[in-house]
């Protein structure tokens, strides 16, 4: 598959291949692993995605640059104000069902883009982390909910013990539970609360 270019017929996978976007990680017993060939592909590959979807404008990228800065510093203050812009920016009037998974997906590309080592549907051997971002000095562990409650998603972080396996490793770890709406179409609040661990 990845020897093969045919134009009439593009395959994903194989166009990001030889165009250098991503590179084989690992082969076993005839199963290839796809990743980034370096973060600076991936922050340029995921950011040209976030703009494509939903056609966003250009002028959130000074919004998107800023997120991992803002988590980076601890300024959650700023992280979801820039979040929050970055959300206003979609048309109402695109077609999409805007459920869990559709805001899970921008807020990952919008943290990818930024240049964070984002790591989405984290599975555990207690459950799926919604999205982990693991910086030099911090461990930020994300939980979405969709027209429900914030403390509905910091109560399922702390139930299924989402932290365990981050414990340990000298870092300040905080949960945060993200609730969207469907109506407002953006962030409609967040809880914040340090891992006790």
């Amino acid at each position: 598959m990845f020897g093969a270019f045919d134009l009439e017929r593009l395959i994903p996978e194989a166009l990001l291949f030889q165009t250098g976007y991503l590179t084989i990680a690992d082969v076993q017993e005839g199963i290839y692993t796809l990743d980034y060939p370096n973060e600076e592909v991936k922050t340029s590959f995921t950011k040209a995605l976030l703009l494509a979807v939903d056609n966003l404008p250009s002028t959130i990228n000074s919004h998107v640059l800023q997120l991992a800065r803002h988590l980076a510093a601890g300024n959650l203050d700023a992280f979801f104000t820039a979040l929050r812009a970055i959300f206003a920016a979609i048309p109402y009037d695109i077609e999409t069902k805007r459920d869990e998974a559709y805001f899970h997906t921008i807020f990952y590309l919008a943290l990818s883009a930024s240049g964070g080592p984002a790591q989405s549907s984290k599975l555990t051997c207690a459950g799926r982390i919604d999205l982990v971002m693991e910086l030099p000095q911090h461990i930020y562990i994300f939980e979405f909910k969709c027209d429900q409650s914030a403390q509905a998603a910091l109560a399922q972080i702390r139930a299924q013990e989402y932290a365990a396996p981050y414990r340990g490793l000298g870092k300040p770890i905080t949960l945060v539970g993200i609730n969207f709406s469907t109506e407002q179409r953006n962030v409609a609040e967040w809880a914040v609360e340090p891992e006790c661990g």
